[in-house]
């Protein structure tokens, strides 16, 4: 019996990097092409790669926390939330 991930293609770790074992490196290929994880954010503020990144989102806690819940909320009801106070 194959598994769903297996014959989807999917990995884990594909979408839980942290969790990826060592047999499974993450590719910085793609398509034969190098992938660049830097970027620039809204504010001006630089990160080299996912980690930068995840530090850059979790400076300010709250506010991550309110935009992916109203992400999720949005999704979830298909209608966008109020913004509040």
């Amino acid at each position: 019996m194959v598994c769903i991930k297996t014959a989807l293609g999917l990995h884990p770790a594909a979408f839980f990097p942290e969790e990826a074992g060592k047999d499974y490196a993450l590719s910085t290929y793609r398509n034969g092409a190098k992938v660049d994880p830097s970027d620039v954010m809204p504010n001006g503020e630089k990160f080299k790669n996912i980690n930068e990144f995840k530090q850059l989102l979790l400076k300010d806690e709250d506010q991550f926390a309110r935009a992916l819940t109203k992400k999720l909320m949005t999704y979830s009801t298909g209608s966008a939330q109020d913004s509040g106070p």
